[in-house]
């Protein structure tokens, strides 16, 4: 098994392998995208966040009382803290994010096109003005069309932003820089792509294509993860550089020390896209 059909196995468990659209692509395009070099790649926009988040996954909190009564109330405290906290803590921290001119929207853009420029791809921008996905349940299907770019290209790259911002496990531990993702690597005729640098060719999987006519059609999928609270290392998660961590509200008051982490992110998810496609 090669490393390019790996990604399909993570891809079964984590997304379907079928793409919703809401009617089928013009012809011209299609013909246009079978002209394209198979190393040419547009690039979705990537929409910003409506909130960078900053909070802990774990209260601890003291319990009410002994009683069931007691119990149901002290639950539905706890329960107004935690969404109290994390609404204040989100929205200072949003803020404090916007007034440095920063948006990860655009930084992870800028990586994403180096990185890939780096192995040989040709990345061409493919600006949509609402890039929407149902949810995970749904396996992320998008909901939009695929606008004509200029060179024409015939593969396009989805990253939608799921999380950005800092976490931490408990109260007493550091928030890390967090981002996470979810990709899709999908072609307008359903020809694989061509690593430049390897010469090697990702065919595309023949069983799980979709066959109807003028479809696109999925070639690869996965959620991919820098930092949080496992640091884990791998094809699809990278841990976060301890230089960038943060201690209480220090997110708030030290928000150049944030986006500098969240640039560290950007790298990060860009370096796994990157190596995930050669």
């Amino acid at each position: 098994m090669t490393k390019y059909h790996r990604h399909f196995v993570i891809a079964g468990i984590t997304s379907l392998l079928t793409l919703a659209c809401s009617s089928s692509l013009p012809l011209e395009q299609v013909e246009k995208a079978h002209q394209a070099p198979t190393t040419r790649i547009g690039l979705l926009t990537i929409a910003e966040p409506t909130l960078y988040e900053a909070g802990v996954l774990t209260y601890n909190l003291p319990n009410m009382g002994f009683t069931l009564p007691g119990r149901v109330v002290g639950m539905g405290v706890k329960a107004l803290t935690i969404g109290l906290d994390k609404a204040s803590h989100n929205r200072q921290f949003t803020e404090s994010i916007h007034k440095q001119g920063f948006k990860i929207s655009e930084e992870l853009t800028a990586q994403i096109s180096k990185m890939l420029e780096q192995v040989g791809y040709q990345v061409v921008p493919a600006p949509v003005e609402d890039h929407r996905h149902t949810s995970e349940f749904r396996g992320y299907q998008y909901l939009g069309s695929y606008p004509q770019t200029e060179p024409p290209v015939d593969f396009y790259l989805h990253v939608n932003i799921d999380f950005a911002g800092y976490t931490a496990l408990t109260h007493e531990q550091a928030l890390m820089p967090t981002l996470r993702v979810h990709t899709q690597l999908v072609s307008l005729t359903g020809r694989g792509h061509t690593n430049p640098v390897s010469g090697t060719t990702h065919d595309a999987n023949i069983e799980n294509i979709n066959h109807e006519h003028n479809k696109p059609q999925l070639l690869y999928s996965s959620i991919l993860t820098y930092g949080g609270v496992v640091p884990v290392s791998g094809p699809n998660d990278m841990p976060a550089d301890k230089k960038y961590s943060l201690r209480s509200m220090e997110h708030i008051q030290h928000p150049e020390h944030v986006t500098k982490g969240l640039k560290a992110a950007s790298i990060g998810i860009a370096t796994l896209i990157r190596e995930n496609l050669k």
